[in-house]
């Protein structure tokens, strides 16, 4: 009866020596975006499983509550025209620089979000957090909250590298043999020509222009809502410490990538067991 006795003191002792691993990770998904936020939320749902404390800034809040998980909603503050992402929108996908003029011009919309009720606990907030996890897409200004929590951070893309997201990991981005994503559904480059060539450049000086026209309105929302100057959004950026691309080279067009970019395509499927009929035929 002694040795039992001992036994579960021993093992007592040895769980309250253990070191907690858990974390505090902040992810900054404002945008109302269904499509990127169903591979988000299933990373940070499952961080918040593993013990982490997980708070997310979105749009999409839990309607069950998740251990570990806290929801910051903004979604009543978004005021991006849902017009963006009809049908009728989505056929003029063939035409690169309409989807770069989108991109760009979403960036307008993150003022109201910063100016969200909701997102004004997090400005005074006195907390610490060991990772910020950011989304890659057309505006930078919610790195202001790197630079306010002073913690590293990673982001993810929901597409295919985009032409900002390469420079601020080194990577390579030459459009003479790399395709721009929204270019590559009229460009082929297993055969391509120096007219192909010369357009994919083209895509890419256009998209690089605008989001630097788009940045400097950024720059403005950073200075008014953070209140600093230095250092630039560009200048953080560069600090990124890893990028998770939702792409992958069996679907993707393939390019070269540094070791701190890694392709995630699926990350988000869920497994079912058994298999649903129609996947089974």
């Amino acid at each position: 009866m002694k040795f039992v006795e001992f036994f579960i003191i021993v093992k007592l002792l040895l769980i309250l020596c253990c070191k907690s691993n858990s974390k505090n990770i902040l992810g900054l998904f404002p945008l109302k975006l269904k499509s990127h936020n169903l591979m988000f939320d299933s990373i940070m749902k499952e961080l918040a499983r593993r013990g982490h404390n997980v708070t997310v800034v979105s749009g999409f809040p839990k309607s069950i509550p998740i251990p570990n998980f806290t929801d910051i909603d903004v979604g009543d503050c978004d005021r991006t025209p849902v017009s963006l992402f009809e049908m009728e929108e989505a056929y003029k996908e063939h035409d690169p620089f309409f989807q770069i003029h989108i991109l760009t011009e979403l960036v307008k919309y993150y003022e109201d979000i910063l100016r969200c009720p909701t997102l004004s606990k997090l400005f005074h907030s006195k907390d610490s957090y060991d990772l910020i996890i950011t989304e890659i897409f057309n505006s930078d200004v919610m790195l202001g909250f790197v630079k306010q929590f002073g913690a590293p951070y990673i982001s993810f893309c929901a597409n295919p590298l985009f032409p900002w997201a390469a420079d601020r990991m080194g990577n390579p981005d030459n459009p003479a043999y790399i395709t721009y994503q929204h270019s590559s559904v009229i460009l082929d480059f297993k055969g391509s020509t120096f007219y192909q060539r010369l357009f994919n450049t083209v895509i890419y000086i256009f998209a690089k222009m605008k989001y630097y026209l788009a940045n400097l309105e950024s720059e403005r929302m950073k200075r008014k809502f953070f209140n600093f100057t230095s250092p630039s959004l560009d200048e953080i950026s560069r600090n990124t410490s890893l990028i998770l691309s939702f792409s992958h080279f069996s679907t993707n067009e393939r390019q070269p990538l540094v070791p701190n970019v890694i392709q995630v395509a699926g990350l988000q499927i869920v497994k079912t067991s058994p298999l649903p009929k129609v996947i089974r035929k």
